[in-house]
Protein backbone atom coordinates (compact mmCIF):
# COMPACT_ATOMS: atom_id res chain seq x y z
CA UNK A 1 0.00 0.00 0.00
CA UNK A 2 2.70 2.66 0.60
CA UNK A 3 4.41 1.84 -2.74
CA UNK A 4 1.09 2.35 -4.84
CA UNK A 5 0.57 5.88 -2.30
CA UNK A 6 4.21 6.84 -3.40
CA UNK A 7 3.24 6.15 -6.58
CA UNK A 8 0.47 8.35 -6.53
CA UNK A 9 2.34 11.10 -4.58
CA UNK A 10 4.46 11.22 -8.01
CA UNK A 11 1.38 12.65 -9.65
CA UNK A 12 0.89 15.11 -7.50
CA UNK A 13 -2.80 14.52 -6.56
CA UNK A 14 -3.79 17.74 -5.17
CA UNK A 15 -2.85 19.74 -8.07
CA UNK A 16 -5.25 17.68 -10.38
CA UNK A 17 -8.47 20.01 -10.33
CA UNK A 18 -6.39 22.41 -11.96
CA UNK A 19 -6.60 20.66 -15.24
CA UNK A 20 -10.53 19.85 -14.33
CA UNK A 21 -11.44 23.02 -14.06
CA UNK A 22 -10.91 24.60 -17.53
CA UNK A 23 -12.33 21.74 -19.26
CA UNK A 24 -15.94 22.09 -16.63
CA UNK A 25 -15.53 26.04 -17.68
CA UNK A 26 -15.38 24.77 -21.27
CA UNK A 27 -18.18 22.35 -21.12
CA UNK A 28 -20.48 25.25 -19.33
CA UNK A 29 -20.09 27.28 -22.41
CA UNK A 30 -20.78 24.45 -24.80
CA UNK A 31 -23.68 23.49 -22.78
CA UNK A 32 -25.53 26.79 -23.63
CA UNK A 33 -25.46 26.52 -26.95
CA UNK A 34 -27.43 23.22 -27.09
CA UNK A 35 -27.20 19.82 -25.49
CA UNK A 36 -23.61 18.37 -24.86
CA UNK A 37 -22.55 14.55 -25.09
CA UNK A 38 -21.62 13.83 -21.67
CA UNK A 39 -20.20 10.33 -22.92
CA UNK A 40 -17.56 12.59 -24.90
CA UNK A 41 -17.16 15.06 -21.63
CA UNK A 42 -16.17 12.45 -19.16
CA UNK A 43 -14.02 10.96 -21.80
CA UNK A 44 -12.17 14.40 -22.17
CA UNK A 45 -11.98 14.81 -18.64
CA UNK A 46 -9.91 11.24 -18.18
CA UNK A 47 -7.54 12.19 -20.95
CA UNK A 48 -6.89 15.60 -19.43
CA UNK A 49 -6.40 14.01 -16.04
CA UNK A 50 -3.83 11.31 -17.33
CA UNK A 51 -2.10 13.87 -19.21
CA UNK A 52 -1.71 15.98 -16.13
CA UNK A 53 -0.64 13.18 -14.14
CA UNK A 54 1.74 12.09 -16.57
CA UNK A 55 3.18 15.85 -17.03
CA UNK A 56 3.30 16.13 -13.29
CA UNK A 57 5.39 12.47 -13.09
CA UNK A 58 7.89 13.37 -15.96
CA UNK A 59 8.43 16.73 -14.40
CA UNK A 60 9.05 15.27 -10.48
CA UNK A 61 11.35 12.57 -12.15
CA UNK A 62 14.00 15.29 -14.03
CA UNK A 63 13.98 17.55 -11.51
CA UNK A 64 14.99 15.07 -9.68
CA UNK A 65 17.67 13.92 -12.26
CA UNK A 66 18.69 17.57 -12.65
CA UNK A 67 19.20 18.74 -9.51
CA UNK A 68 16.58 21.05 -8.88
CA UNK A 69 14.88 19.16 -6.35
CA UNK A 70 17.27 16.48 -5.05
CA UNK A 71 18.45 19.64 -1.84
CA UNK A 72 15.65 20.46 -0.22
CA UNK A 73 12.77 19.10 1.41
CA UNK A 74 9.25 18.81 -0.43
CA UNK A 75 6.81 20.91 1.04
CA UNK A 76 2.90 20.96 0.97
CA UNK A 77 2.85 22.69 -2.54
CA UNK A 78 6.45 23.03 -3.42
CA UNK A 79 10.06 20.91 -4.14
CA UNK A 80 8.17 18.23 -5.64
CA UNK A 81 6.57 14.82 -4.60
CA UNK A 82 9.90 14.06 -2.64
CA UNK A 83 9.79 10.30 -3.35
CA UNK A 84 12.29 10.17 -5.38
CA UNK A 85 14.98 11.83 -3.23
CA UNK A 86 13.83 9.41 -0.59
CA UNK A 87 14.24 6.15 -2.69
CA UNK A 88 10.60 5.33 -2.04
CA UNK A 89 10.15 5.63 -6.23
CA UNK A 90 13.39 4.79 -8.47
CA UNK A 91 13.72 6.85 -11.71
CA UNK A 92 13.88 3.94 -13.64
CA UNK A 93 9.87 3.64 -12.17
CA UNK A 94 8.86 7.53 -12.55
CA UNK A 95 9.70 7.03 -15.99
CA UNK A 96 8.09 3.55 -16.53
CA UNK A 97 5.10 5.43 -14.98
CA UNK A 98 5.23 8.82 -16.93
CA UNK A 99 4.94 6.44 -19.83
CA UNK A 100 1.93 4.36 -19.47
CA UNK A 101 -0.04 7.96 -17.99
CA UNK A 102 1.12 10.00 -21.74
CA UNK A 103 0.38 6.91 -23.51
CA UNK A 104 -2.92 6.63 -21.87
CA UNK A 105 -4.05 9.85 -22.30
CA UNK A 106 -3.47 10.08 -26.15
CA UNK A 107 -5.39 6.35 -26.47
CA UNK A 108 -8.59 8.64 -25.46
CA UNK A 109 -7.49 11.40 -27.64
CA UNK A 110 -7.30 9.54 -30.24
CA UNK A 111 -10.80 7.16 -29.12
CA UNK A 112 -12.18 11.06 -29.43
CA UNK A 113 -10.84 11.51 -32.56
CA UNK A 114 -12.16 8.74 -34.69
CA UNK A 115 -15.12 9.31 -36.82
CA UNK A 116 -14.93 12.87 -35.97
CA UNK A 117 -12.03 14.39 -36.69
CA UNK A 118 -7.66 14.78 -36.32
CA UNK A 119 -8.23 17.64 -34.02
CA UNK A 120 -8.62 16.01 -30.31
CA UNK A 121 -5.39 13.75 -31.11
CA UNK A 122 -3.61 16.83 -32.16
CA UNK A 123 -4.42 18.70 -28.99
CA UNK A 124 -3.37 15.32 -27.12
CA UNK A 125 0.42 15.16 -28.85
CA UNK A 126 0.66 19.14 -28.15
CA UNK A 127 -0.39 18.33 -24.66
CA UNK A 128 2.18 15.32 -24.35
CA UNK A 129 4.72 17.15 -25.78
CA UNK A 130 4.47 20.13 -23.25
CA UNK A 131 3.83 18.35 -20.35
CA UNK A 132 7.24 15.80 -21.19
CA UNK A 133 9.34 18.37 -22.36
CA UNK A 134 8.44 20.78 -19.51
CA UNK A 135 11.47 19.32 -17.59
CA UNK A 136 12.85 16.37 -19.62
CA UNK A 137 16.47 17.47 -21.71
CA UNK A 138 17.35 18.43 -24.21
CA UNK A 139 14.38 20.44 -24.03
CA UNK A 140 13.96 21.28 -20.64
CA UNK A 141 11.37 24.65 -21.62
CA UNK A 142 10.79 25.17 -17.81
CA UNK A 143 14.70 25.36 -17.28
CA UNK A 144 15.02 28.17 -20.42
CA UNK A 145 12.82 30.04 -18.96
CA UNK A 146 9.29 29.13 -20.86
CA UNK A 147 7.74 27.21 -17.83
CA UNK A 148 5.07 29.69 -17.05
CA UNK A 149 4.48 30.47 -20.54
CA UNK A 150 4.28 26.45 -21.44
CA UNK A 151 1.72 26.27 -18.39
CA UNK A 152 -0.52 29.43 -19.00
CA UNK A 153 -1.39 28.11 -22.89
CA UNK A 154 -1.65 24.40 -21.61
CA UNK A 155 -3.81 25.37 -19.05
CA UNK A 156 -5.81 27.96 -20.48
CA UNK A 157 -5.98 27.87 -24.90
CA UNK A 158 -4.69 24.19 -24.63
CA UNK A 159 -7.15 22.42 -22.51
CA UNK A 160 -10.62 24.79 -23.33
CA UNK A 161 -10.34 24.71 -26.87
CA UNK A 162 -9.63 21.38 -27.13
CA UNK A 163 -12.51 19.86 -24.73
CA UNK A 164 -14.42 22.52 -26.76
CA UNK A 165 -13.90 20.92 -29.28
CA UNK A 166 -14.04 17.78 -28.52
CA UNK A 167 -17.95 18.59 -27.70
CA UNK A 168 -18.80 21.21 -30.53
CA UNK A 169 -16.90 19.79 -33.46
CA UNK A 170 -15.80 23.53 -33.97
CA UNK A 171 -13.77 26.75 -32.20
CA UNK A 172 -15.50 29.84 -30.29
CA UNK A 173 -13.91 33.21 -29.65
CA UNK A 174 -15.70 33.57 -26.13
CA UNK A 175 -13.81 29.76 -25.21
CA UNK A 176 -10.20 31.56 -26.45
CA UNK A 177 -11.05 34.44 -24.49
CA UNK A 178 -11.87 32.65 -21.20
CA UNK A 179 -9.06 30.64 -21.58
CA UNK A 180 -6.83 33.25 -21.78
CA UNK A 181 -8.04 34.48 -18.13
CA UNK A 182 -7.95 30.73 -16.68
CA UNK A 183 -4.38 30.37 -18.36
CA UNK A 184 -3.28 33.53 -16.71
CA UNK A 185 -4.39 32.07 -13.18
CA UNK A 186 -3.05 28.86 -12.94
CA UNK A 187 0.12 30.37 -14.24
CA UNK A 188 0.46 32.93 -11.57
CA UNK A 189 -0.20 29.05 -8.73
CA UNK A 190 2.44 28.00 -10.71
CA UNK A 191 4.76 31.31 -9.94
CA UNK A 192 2.93 31.20 -6.10
CA UNK A 193 4.65 27.52 -5.55
CA UNK A 194 7.76 28.80 -7.04
CA UNK A 195 9.09 31.21 -4.61
CA UNK A 196 9.79 28.73 -1.75
CA UNK A 197 12.38 26.79 -4.78
CA UNK A 198 13.94 29.65 -6.19
CA UNK A 199 17.27 29.32 -4.81
CA UNK A 200 17.59 25.54 -5.48
CA UNK A 201 15.77 25.95 -9.28
CA UNK A 202 18.84 28.74 -9.46
CA UNK A 203 21.62 26.66 -8.35
CA UNK A 204 20.16 23.56 -10.55
CA UNK A 205 20.22 26.25 -13.36
CA UNK A 206 16.18 26.21 -13.63
CA UNK A 207 15.25 29.29 -15.20
CA UNK A 208 11.65 29.72 -13.58
CA UNK A 209 10.19 33.56 -12.94
CA UNK A 210 10.69 33.49 -9.11
CA UNK A 211 14.10 32.02 -9.57
CA UNK A 212 14.93 35.20 -11.60
CA UNK A 213 13.24 37.47 -9.86
CA UNK A 214 15.67 36.05 -6.30
CA UNK A 215 19.08 36.52 -9.11
CA UNK A 216 17.67 40.09 -9.56
CA UNK A 217 17.43 40.92 -5.96
CA UNK A 218 20.83 39.30 -5.56
CA UNK A 219 22.54 41.52 -7.70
Amino acid sequence: MKRLWSFLALTRLKFLPLSIFPVVIAASVADRGGSINYGRLFACLFGVVLLHAASNAANDCYDYVLGADKAQTAGRYSGGSGVLPQGLVTVREAKVLFTVLFLSSLGVALWLSLGVSYHPLLWGLGGVFAGLFYTMPPVKLAYRGLGELTVALSFGPGIMMGSFYVLKGYYNAEVLGLSAVVGTLVGFVLVINELKDAETDLAAGKHTLAARLKLRTLR
